[in-house]
């Protein structure tokens, strides 16, 4: 993997263009390389490699926060509130999506074990 040290940023960018040859749906790889762009100055590829990342996968919130960062550092503050408010949303969806797995898992295991218990009593 690449790493984005400062010297290496044109290195870094060269081995993610050649990860996206091999396999251009890789939204990870799309957000890394777009991150490179962003230190190496060039926002509006930047923007657009986050862009892309966020297109293949309408769930990646560190996309969305690595492009509402750049967003208020280039002055489009409408643009990053907007990002913020989607990031907003994914983490209560995920949350939710995760208590409830939670939730179910509990009402589950307490079932089994009044079954059990149940049995217990029935002296099986």
């Amino acid at each position: 993997a690449a790493h984005l040290r400062l010297g290496n940023i044109e290195d870094a960018i060269a081995d993610f263009d050649r990860v996206l040859e091999l396999d251009p749906q890789n939204a990870r790889t799309f957000h890394l390389r777009g991150l490179a762009y962003e230190k190496a100055g060039d926002n509006k590829k930047a923007i657009t490699d986050l862009n892309h990342a966020i297109e293949l996968n309408p769930e990646y919130g560190a996309a969305y926060h690595s492009r509402a960062t750049l967003h208020s550092k280039m002055g489009h503050a409408d643009l990053a509130a907007e990002d913020i408010e989607m990031l907003t949303h994914l983490t209560e969806v995920n949350i939710e999506t995760f208590a409830n797995d939670n939730n179910i898992w509990r009402s589950r295991h307490l079932q089994v074990e009044s079954i059990q218990g149940g049995n217990l009593a029935l002296g099986r």
